[in-house]
């Protein structure tokens, strides 16, 4: 039996609602992926719809991990990082790459949707994460982000910033990838009338596994758009509460 393969995931851990590590580390492990967490920041909650929220910046914590695999030589196969607490772990990113330089480097820069930032992303931040877009094999900035990354341009813009291929979510009611060798295509998807947060999170996540288990771009994308649209479904249709985000859990065994 070969060695399953490892990915270091770099983002929040909310203690409710379903996003972030909470999605990444199940659908991964689900995959056949060993998902390793390193929490950027550890809230009570999610802020989408939980009130004033708990929360715990853990960039001393980053720094003394990565130091700890480091001193124990410990690399993984790809990094897949996700939000960011403030500009200063954008750098830490940047250490993990170098520590790490065969992996394959999945970015969702989160810091906005709906046309606006989020609460608490400084302005800089677009700017700011162009260091870890240079870098990055895949992007998978929302269309929001996408606008703010490459000031407003078409999505063909993103590929200056440096990035291998970039596949942009929610571009009207389909996913757009293209890449620095001439490729692209688009997956359509059927929205439903709500929508919940993490769905973005639930995407990238079955991207990377289905990538990391040897797919080809085009079919992770369309397996990434189908099961994400299923569990949204499911759970409009389940009357889920949106600030729970969706339910995806009874709908893992699709993964297998």
């Amino acid at each position: 039996m070969t060695d399953m393969k490892r990915a270091l995931v770099v983002m929040d851990l909310s203690s409710v609602g379903r996003c972030a590590l909470s999605v990444a580390v199940p659908v991964l492990s689900c995959m056949g992926v060993q998902a390793c967490a390193l929490p950027t920041m550890l809230l009570s909650a999610h802020t989408g719809g939980f009130g004033q929220v708990a929360k715990l910046d853990t960039s001393a914590f980053m720094r003394d991990a990565m130091a700890h695999w480091k001193a124990q030589q410990l690399t993984f196969d790809a990094i897949y990082i996700g939000y960011l607490g403030n500009a200063g772990q954008i750098e830490l990113c940047a250490q993990l790459m170098d520590q790490s330089p065969d992996a394959f480097v999945l970015l969702d820069p989160v810091m906005a949707d709906h046309g606006k930032l989020y609460a608490g992303i400084e302005q800089s931040r677009p700017q700011a994460l162009r260091q870890l877009i240079q870098r990055a094999d895949l992007i998978v900035p929302n269309q929001t982000e996408a606008q703010l990354l490459a000031d407003g341009e078409s999505p063909e813009a993103l590929l200056a910033l440096g990035t291998k291929a970039a596949l942009v979510t929610g571009a009207g009611d389909r996913n757009l990838y293209l890449d620095q060798a001439g490729a692209s295509f688009e997956v359509p998807f059927e929205r439903v009338p709500q929508g919940y947060p993490g769905t973005g999170d639930l995407f990238a996540s079955v991207l990377l596994g289905a990538l990391m288990c040897g797919q080809p771009i085009k079919e992770a994308t369309t397996l990434a758009t189908d099961f994400v649209q299923r569990a949204t479904q499911f759970s409009y249709d389940g009357a889920l509460p949106v600030r729970e985000g969706v339910r995806f859990e009874p709908l893992l065994h699709l993964l297998h």
